[in-house]
């Protein structure tokens, strides 16, 4: 059989475009040795690009009251468009992602006619509403950062919904937000300074959140039982308090303006915590660590406490089952040194020094913030990085892994 523009070859038999009312242009019928999931997916490397019609210009100027707007055009859609797995209605197959970033759109409605996408990935434009993209019930990622959001309102209540990146956009509410089954939230670089709609009746199923560079003075409110990762970096934090968050492994807290750890919560199972850039300047203040026994990556640099000269030991003396310290791994004999030293202040052994200040150490004023925050001290243990699932380059890195 020949192709036409309705339809492509298949190995052992040949596939046409489903209609349906003209709406699900991505659809193809396949043949029984596709049955399988990984089949559907090994059919999508093999699969020729239907016909979109004749090429027209990288982006159509709709004429209209602004003549700026730039809408999604069959070649991008061409481009765009990857990825066939197996539809959820029945035994077909059609396109699950697209890819539109970095295109200067401002209207992507014309993909409210592809009803079977699932990664969605349009980051680097210059949208404002995805509101028309309502007909897509089976988003389960989406990647819009570096657009113009304003509200969570302009965002389809997609059910199934798991990862969301609204990185640099212009929110400052979860007014508006489904999260049911959102597992991964990115909301760096937007404009909240407060956590009051984020607890575990809005999220009962988020593990990873980021909120880099936002304007956060505290994490009042904030109470998500399910909570992993947290990466706070680049706010106005002066102490960690109110946060009530007991399953956290990973918190990173870099470039703010903490000086306290009085307040920190009991934390037993974080495994690393990143306080760099910050003000500690005490030992009596790190002691108050012990309430994260089992943490194993300690980063301090560039806190006013590196410059003591028993810093090192004075940690592990706290964390005796730290194995890092900043950028360096702890070596056998600092860490006898720093397990004796505990051991001999739990038995009062004579000889021991207590736990005191260093009062070689000058508390800095507060500094501006270092916005070169993404450096080699990023945690790197195992099941620790974080990255939108299959969603595509970008221009920031996604510091998260999730597995949907």
């Amino acid at each position: 059989m020949s192709k036409s523009s309705n339809s492509v070859k298949t190995p052992q038999s040949s596939s046409k475009i489903l209609k349906s009312g003209g709406t699900t242009k991505d659809v193809y019928e396949v043949s029984d040795e596709f049955a399988d999931e990984e089949g559907g997916e090994e059919y999508g490397k093999k699969v020729m690009l239907f016909d979109l019609g004749p090429e027209d210009s990288e982006a159509e100027q709709e004429q209209g009251s602004d003549p700026k707007e730039v809408v999604l055009s069959k070649e991008m859609l061409r481009q765009g468009l990857s990825m066939i797995g197996r539809t959820v209605d029945n035994f077909q197959y059609a396109y699950i992602r697209f890819d539109g970033s970095n295109k200067n759109l401002s209207n992507v409605d014309t993909l409210a006619e592809y009803l079977h996408l699932r990664i969605l990935i349009l980051s680097e434009n210059r949208l404002r509403n995805l509101l028309p993209l309502c007909t897509l019930k089976h988003i389960l990622v989406l990647n819009a950062h570096t657009n113009e959001i304003e509200s969570f309102e302009e965002i389809p209540t997609w059910p199934y919904l798991q990862a969301l990146s609204l990185m640099s956009n212009r929110l400052s509410s979860l007014k508006g937000l489904y999260a049911n089954h959102i597992v991964y939230l990115q909301l760096s670089f937007n404009g909240f300074d407060k956590l009051e709609e984020f607890n575990g009746s809005t999220f009962y199923a988020l593990r990873t959140l980021e909120l880099r560079g936002n304007q956060l003075s505290s994490f009042k409110s904030l109470s998500i039982p399910t909570l992993e990762h947290l990466f706070a970096a680049q706010n106005n934090l002066k102490e960690i308090s109110d946060l009530n968050c007991p399953n956290l492994v990973t918190l990173h807290l870099r470039d703010n303006e903490i000086r306290k750890l009085d307040q920190l919560p009991s934390l037993p199972k974080l495994k690393y915590l990143n306080l760099r850039s910050n003000l500690v300047s005490r030992f009596t203040q790190t002691a108050h660590l012990d309430k994260a026994p089992n943490l194993g990556a300690l980063i301090l640099m560039e806190n006013p406490i590196c410059g003591s000269e028993v810093y090192r030991v004075e940690m592990i003396a706290v964390l005796p089952l730290l194995t890092r310290i900043d950028k360096l791994l702890c070596p056998e004999a600092e860490l006898i040194q720093g397990r004796s030293l505990r051991l001999g202040r739990q038995k009062n052994v004579e000889g021991v020094d207590p736990l005191t200040d260093d009062p070689n150490i000058v508390t800095p004023r507060p500094s501006a913030t270092n916005t070169n925050y993404m450096d080699a001290d990023e945690y790197e243990g195992e099941g620790s990085r974080v990255a939108l699932p299959a969603v595509g380059s970008t221009s920031r890195p996604l510091n998260s892994q999730i597995k949907l």
